[in-house]
């Protein structure tokens, strides 16, 4: 998105519009911090630069907890006390390619076009900007992009544009330089928001109060959808208690009040769900993670601030759900066990020079005790259905609702549940997620809407899907689990950029030599044949002469004028005419051998040609490349050819004097684990999008669980004979992942596991729980294929396999048996106790 401004007046001009700043005194101004600091950057994914001119006083709000944020994320050697030194090292970084990197490996990003693709390095930050646009023309199509960057120009935003924005922030870096350029937008601001009130925090463990043991895919699945609402409240309310602002007011839009959802139900999809659990940092079926305010832990009218909090929220969510499918409402109240653990407090504001590490090491309190609390809460709803006698079969706990006609056909029969559990199992169907029929069953064109239109819910058919609708006997469960265990890696910057560059320059230097050869040759023989008409008393000069006008120009000659001229021909726009005289000289003594004074010699050859090169007649004309077609790029990459000519005075080296290193530490920050989860949760909706475009047959798979930054899992349910789609997919995967830099091992593992329609929940769930993974790689995806009996799940430890060993086995297994179908049913059959010994006893995995 091209702008006059930059993101921090861009971000002014909405902030204001919103707040009026004119009006903000010192104590809202106090009040309004956290917000400041969590949308200060915003726009920044769709416009990267910044303002350092123009009304920027919204920075000083925010400006210290930017720079701690960024102070935790980055190497210490980036953003250092020194402002001085730092502004150089600054300097020098920017003049260094920039790249988005993957959290999970270091190496560049990828994402999905029509298939995936990889970004790439670049001169500048701003550049990395065509590859955000891209994704999200094909996520959201070109109509919707063009329509929202017209609207954000013009100070305005809707709701669909409120979501494109939201996603450019999950997907784009917050920094070009190693050490930031792995770290999400949205993951930074989030860093800032915890910064923010740093002085006054807690780590909070409670337990999910939806969950009970599982007895269907119904409860599995409604207790991920109602976990999402729930959150979106009990963040809002946070918010608000602490600031007296609420998630609306973070959205720059106008309708609504209060805690509603400002975007309906789409608030509770990604990316939206992303950027409305700022004080979330984790969340499953069991237990949920959060930041507090410590003042939130204090005690009124007999209970903790944060208790009444939590009833609310949980109020809100029930009411929410059953008010849609409820003609009669009834008034009731309802008990739910809430366990609170204090994990972490800090009080007091730490010193300047310890607030990033203070930031970073929250999480390493995850386990400890401060205090714990549990209780039976009474929650009053006043959107119940009426409650009979008997007890609920699922939580075993509350009484029983009376259950309507209308309802038994959307929560598995007449069965008996209490308004707590009946919510659990409608909330899919409230928010068009999960099993329910999704546009992807059905739309073909999905250039103009993009792939994300794919998992939208068919309004037209509104309906669940069964798992029977896949197959009545073998089923594939695909989940992928975020399985975290972050260290603090380090990087050679030397080995690091010198390795990069040298890719971005024989990428340029392929690129170059395949399209000018013809013409470089053509100019070369014009060249020489100038030069025949040279004569010299000069004995030297005269079998120099002779020499250059007897060569032949072959390919061979052409590709050596590339290579050792690709510097010139990028300054010179690729416009042969313009290169200096001087060095084609140099070149053409050089390689017609000649003997004697090569300076003299070629100060004589060189005079002659000037004044020749402007009137040579070429048949071909070259422009700038294809490839590189935007003006500022093809100035960056002209910035690169010539940092790998002249290594002696590059940023690189310069940067590595003045921090007196090679060697810097990527942390294990906060901000880093933000990513991470952002990473993981765009990946997990590009892989169930491709199953939509790959897989034929309809229903083509049965999602159960989508993934979110604080809920990182996915599960969908396909049928055992498109698993060679899934592999597909897989392969991709490993072509996007083969180079890994700094991979953290086993961080995605992604799960086959063959089962069938009545395989009992808890069994997949007892397979995802179990520790004891044997793998020998390091790389950061791996696959583990299980299978589950009729009653019973593997014994023995799980194998975890890369992405390139596991489909390197499936290419050589289907060339020997030539049958897809036939594969299935040989892949699918292994014994139950060992998952597939076939392919552990395949070559492929014995190194």
């Amino acid at each position: 998105m091209e702008s006059d401004k930059g993101h921090d007046l861009i971000f002014r001009d909405f902030f204001c519009k919103k707040f009026n700043c004119r009006e903000l005194d010192k104590g809202s101004i106090e009040k309004i911090t956290p917000i400041v600091s969590y949308l200060h950057d915003i726009f920044k994914g769709l416009v990267p630069k910044g303002d350092s001119e123009g009304d920027l006083s919204l920075k000083r709000i925010y400006e210290e907890n930017d720079r701690e944020a960024s102070k935790a994320e980055q190497s210490k050697y980036f953003i250092g006390t020194d402002k001085a030194n730092n502004e150089t090292i600054m300097c020098y970084l920017e003049n260094l390619p920039s790249a988005m990197l993957s959290p999970f490996n270091l190496s560049p990003q990828f994402y999905l076009t029509t298939r995936f693709k990889s970004s790439d390095f670049t001169g500048s930050f701003e550049t990395q900007s065509k590859f955000l646009k891209e994704y999200l023309i094909y996520r959201y199509g070109e109509d919707t992009y063009k329509e929202c960057t017209t609207l954000i120009k013009n100070t305005t935003l809707d709701n669909k544009c409120f979501k494109l924005l939201i996603d450019s922030i999950r997907f784009f870096p917050q920094r070009s330089w190693i050490s930031g350029n792995d770290i999400s937008i949205l993951a930074h601001l989030r860093g800032t928001l915890l910064a923010s009130f740093l002085q006054d925090i807690s780590l909070i463990e409670i337990n999910n109060p939806f969950y009970t043991n599982f007895q269907t895919l119904k409860d599995a699945e409604g207790a991920y959808a109602i976990t999402k609402i729930f959150l979106y409240y009990l963040n809002c309310l946070i918010l608000k208690e602490v600031t007296g602002y609420t998630s609306r007011d973070l959205t720059f839009l106008d309708q609504g009040s209060d805690c509603e959802p400002p975007l309906g139900v789409d608030t509770y999809e990604s990316p939206l769900i992303d950027f409305f659990t700022y004080f979330t940092f984790s969340a499953d079926h069991n237990k949920i993670l959060l930041f507090v305010r410590s003042k939130l832990l204090e005690w009124k009218n007999n209970s903790l601030v944060l208790e009444e909090i939590i009833r609310e929220a949980i109020r809100r969510t029930l009411n929410e759900i059953l008010n849609e499918f409820n003609t009669n409402s009834f008034t009731t109240v309802v008990k739910v066990i809430v366990a609170i653990t204090n994990r972490y407090i800090q009080v007091g504001k730490p010193e300047l020079p310890d607030k990033a590490r203070v930031l970073n090491e929250i999480l390493s309190h995850r386990e400890d005790v401060v205090f714990s609390k549990q209780e039976v809460m009474d929650v009053e709803l006043d959107k119940a259905l009426e409650e009979g006698n008997d007890l609920c079969e699922v939580c075993k706990f509350r009484r029983a609702v009376k259950l309507r006609d209308n309802l038994k056909n959307l929560v598995g029969g007449d069965v008996k549940l209490c308004n707590v559990c009946l919510a659990v199992r409608l909330a899919p169907f409230h928010l068009g997620r999960g099993s329910i029929v999704r546009k992807g069953e059905s739309l073909s064109e999905i250039e103009k809407v993009g792939w994300g239109s794919l998992l939208q819910i068919d309004e037209s058919i509104r309906k669940s899907r069964s798992i029977d609708e896949i197959s009545s006997d073998d089923i594939v469960f695909l989940v992928m689990k975020l399985n975290l265990d972050l260290q603090e890696r380090h990087i050679n910057l030397e080995e690091y950029y010198n390795t990069v560059i040298q890719k971005i320059f024989d990428r340029i230097k392929l690129a170059v030599n395949d399209r000018i050869k013809p013409v470089v040759k053509e100019f070369l023989e014009k060249v020489v044949e100038s030069l025949k008409s040279v004569g010299s008393e000069n004995q030297t000069v005269k079998e120099c002469l002779s020499k250059i006008t007897s060569l032949e120009i072959n390919d061979n000659i052409a590709e050596k004028f590339i290579l050792n001229l690709t510097s010139q021909l990028l300054e010179a726009d690729l416009q042969l005419k313009r290169i200096d005289a001087n060095k084609i000289s140099e070149f053409l003594v050089d390689e017609a051998h000649c003997e004697g004074n090569r300076n003299m010699l070629v100060n004589i050859i060189k005079t002659n040609l000037i004044g020749k090169l402007s009137n040579l007649s070429l048949s071909s004309s070259i422009t700038m490349l294809d490839l590189e077609p935007d003006e500022n790029e093809w100035n960056n990459l002209k910035k690169i050819i010539k940092y790998v000519q002249n290594k002696d005075e590059s940023p690189l080296v310069e940067l590595i004097k003045a921090i007196n290193t090679k060697e810097i530490e990527i942390p294990k920050s906060l901000d880093r684990e933000f990513s991470l989860r952002a990473h993981f949760s765009i990946l997990g909706e590009e892989i169930l999008a491709l199953l939509y475009k790959r897989i034929k047959r309809r229903p083509q798979q049965i999602i159960l669980i989508t993934p979110s930054m604080s809920t990182p899992l996915l599960m969908t349910v396909i049928r055992k004979e498109d698993l060679h789609e899934v592999i597909g997919i897989l392969k991709e995967l490993a072509d996007m992942t083969i180079n890994e830099l700094s991979p953290i091992p086993s961080s995605i593992l992604i799960y086959l596991i063959k089962a069938k329609t009545y395989t009992p929940i808890q069994y997949i769930f007892e397979i995802l729980r179990k520790k004891e993974i044997n793998s020998n790689s390091n790389s950061s995806i791996k696959v583990i294929p299980v299978i589950v009996g009729r009653n019973n799940i593997p014994l023995t430890p799980l194998y975890a396999f890369t992405l390139s060993n596991f489909t390197g086995a499936y290419e050589k297994l289907i060339s020997e048996i030539k049958d897809k179908e036939s594969f299935v049913e040989f892949f699918i059959t292994s014994a139950q106790d060992l998952p597939y010994p076939e392919f552990k006893t395949t070559q492929s995995f014995r190194t």
